[in-house]
């Protein structure tokens, strides 16, 4: 055993780790033999350090099936790379919207289903805060005056 650490979830697709709030830490790793995207947080040289983190974790409003993790070399690990960009979050809600008619003029809206089940419409991919800050002042209007700019995180994966 290296370490033990808060899996805090494993998914078949990647997140976005903005997702993870009240964890600055946030690990992805990779494993190519059961396809898993492992999320965890932590390093720490004891099973109880690891709990009191997850208890911290559980009460900040995580689930509470988040479990401690024995990490040592596993066949098929690997680390996965993190990407920014920037992006104008429209709009979101739970019910899907009609993009043409309430983003009239806007071309690429994309319309994303997040982790919080709700619907996000994102418009434009930016390399940096500064960029999409511009265009949110250029394209802001009445109707996208709760618009702001959103940083996300991509994980890339690299054989």
């Amino acid at each position: 055993v290296l370490f033990y650490t808060v899996q805090v979830i494993a998914l078949y697709n990647p997140v976005d780790i903005s997702y993870f709030r009240y964890v600055s830490d946030i690990k992805v790793i990779y494993n190519e033999n059961d396809m898993f995207y492992r999320y965890t947080t932590g390093e720490f040289l004891t099973r109880e350090a690891a709990y009191a983190h997850r208890d911290f974790l559980i009460r900040r409003g995580y689930p509470s099936d988040l479990f401690i993790r024995k990490v040592s070399k596993r066949p098929g690990d690997m680390p996965v790379e993190k990407r920014t960009y920037y992006t104008i979050q429209l709009k979101s809600t739970k019910l899907p919207v009609d993009k043409n008619i309430l983003f009239r003029g806007l071309t690429d809206v994309r319309e994303v289903k997040e982790v919080d089940g709700m619907l996000h419409y994102l418009y434009g991919r930016y390399d940096t805060y500064e960029e999409a800050r511009d265009e949110l002042q250029r394209i802001r209007r009445e109707e996208f005056s709760d618009a702001f700019v959103r940083e996300i995180n991509v994980i890339l994966f690299n054989r």
